[in-house]
């Protein structure tokens, strides 16, 4: 890590994993559909967990070696993760 860097790829991670969770609390949970006000501002949080992931996936695209391997593997885990 060097002295520029704010925040490293796990730190990220690990915030759109929350925010992911808060979404999917807001959408699964019935508690929450009785609060508009409180459901859409739980909804509007989530949504900055695809903005997080995808600037990783573009950074790891862009400091990868092999593209073709690392497009490979996305593909494959994308199929893996349908499964469920």
């Amino acid at each position: 890590m060097n002295k520029y860097e704010i925040l490293s790829s796990s730190w990220l991670k690990v915030i759109a994993m929350i925010t992911m969770t808060i979404d999917h609390m807001a959408a699964f949970l019935p508690f929450f559909h009785e609060y508009a006000t409180l459901y859409y501002v739980m909804r509007s949080i989530g949504r900055i967990a695809f903005i997080v992931f995808a600037f990783l996936l573009a950074e790891g695209f862009i400091h990868t070696h092999n593209k073709r391997k690392y497009g490979r593997n996305l593909l494959v885990f994308a199929l893996i993760s349908q499964l469920p």
